[in-house]
């Protein structure tokens, strides 16, 4: 009988989490319409003002964090993988002590004119925003600020 066949009876050390971060699932839905002007199908890529077109979804869902992101993913028209997402991206917040990361994907794309595309955004950890730190916001780009400008 062989040494590596006895089983140990001292307890194996294990690492404890310290902290368990929160995660929260939230879906939300772009009609056909929105769908055109966020995503370009001649280019195979999101418009630009990509960001700008989330943030109202984001704000109906109670993500109120400045969120900037640190980068975004088309799935190219030719691809072979038609199991990813056909757009994803990862995003953070702004403030110095808010510790919420963000991700964003398609779960469902339209197929056609009359179906809507269905995103799933995950946000890991509970947001900490203290006012007396600063306060931040998103740059307005585009219309919107030309719209500011005018009142």
């Amino acid at each position: 009988m062989s040494l590596l066949t006895i089983p140990s009876i001292e307890p194996k050390a294990m690492k404890l989490k310290d902290k368990i971060i929160p995660r929260y699932v939230y879906h939300f839905t772009m009609n056909y319409d929105q769908w055109r002007a966020f995503y370009d199908h001649k280019k195979g890529d999101v418009y630009d003002d990509w960001v700008e077109k989330l943030i109202p979804h984001l704000e109906r869902l109670g993500i109120t964090c400045a969120i900037a992101f640190r980068y975004h993913h088309t799935r190219l028209v030719d691809s072979r993988k038609k199991n990813c997402s056909l757009f994803s991206a990862k995003g953070h917040c702004k403030g110095v002590d808010c510790p919420v990361d963000i991700e964003i994907f398609i779960e469902d794309e339209p197929k056609s004119k009359g179906r809507p595309c269905v995103f799933k955004v995950v946000v890991t950890d509970d947001k900490n925003h203290n006012a007396e730190k600063g306060t931040m916001s998103r740059p307005l780009k585009g219309a919107a600020r030309e719209a500011m400008g005018m009142l």
